[in-house]
């Protein structure tokens, strides 16, 4: 069976929309599809074992076209809560669609994987005598309406043996993934290192960098922007400066953020 023409809108469950368009493509040579993008985006691609990016590189090769619907717009139009962008694919039998990635976050994400500062950081599992700390879940905000809610982070702050962060998970059951217990986190010398790390991870740079790694909910806590030193404050002019930005890369982060939050 082949049909000159398919038009599908799929299931987004995880990446089943994209095993049924693989299989789609058995059928025909020309396939328009409605579904999410984020994994023709993925910045980590590089860095997995088993992403969905390299896993469907037939279907990478046979897109022809693109058209990018903002998860914003996609959310008032279908009266749906995606996390992610959709996408209108052109499927042909011969593609050639060229994917840009985003050449600052992989500029960024390059130098924090050569300084693999995550592995030097002390991470533990939630106990009730831990002394300041930051729970790894800042690594995953909420999400309305595709953009990050990145205040509730300011409700937990630096987390301390007096169960701060117990009591905050208890009243808002729904803001964080998983039992507290299971939950990581990462501990420090003294609360003033505590509370610096978790200013940097309120700074513009860091909720850009971690909005833009997400392909679904999640971060990747090894990619997030950790630094080797938290004695001091840092501010976005610091961390520009540490990841070697031009001023073009810092006006696409700065413009970026003034959109989103």
């Amino acid at each position: 069976m082949h049909f000159d023409k398919i038009i599908m809108n799929p299931p987004y469950n995880g990446n089943l929309h994209l095993k049924i368009l693989q299989e789609a493509m058995k059928y025909g040579d020309e396939i328009v599809n409605l579904s999410p993008i984020r994994w023709l985006q993925d910045p980590l691609a590089e860095y997995k074992k088993n992403s969905d990016f390299k896993k469907f590189e037939d279907i990478r090769k046979r897109l022809k076209n693109l058209d990018i619907i903002p998860t914003e717009v996609a959310n008032r139009l279908f009266d749906i809560g995606l996390l992610q962008p959709l996408g209108l694919y052109h499927i042909t039998k011969d593609g050639g669609y060229d994917i840009k990635q985003n050449e600052c976050l992989l500029k960024i994400i390059k130098k924090i994987n050569e300084e693999n500062n995550f592995s030097k950081m002390k991470i533990v599992n939630y106990n009730d005598t831990l002394e300041n700390y930051l729970c790894l879940n800042i690594m995953a905000p909420p999400m309305k309406y595709g953009k990050p809610m990145f205040d509730w982070i300011k409700q937990t702050g630096v987390c301390d043996s007096k169960n701060t962060y117990r009591d905050w998970k208890d009243k808002n059951p729904a803001a964080t993934r998983g039992d507290v217990s299971n939950t990581l986190c990462v501990c420090f010398d003294t609360k003033e290192e505590a509370q610096n790390c978790y200013d940097t991870f309120n700074t513009k740079f860091a909720k850009w960098c971690c909005s833009n790694m997400t392909v679904d909910i999640h971060v990747n806590p090894k990619f997030a922007p950790w630094l080797d030193d938290y004695t001091h404050k840092w501010t976005d002019e610091m961390l520009y400066k540490y990841f070697d930005l031009t001023d073009d890369e810092i006006n696409i982060i700065e413009r970026e953020m003034a959109e989103c939050c």
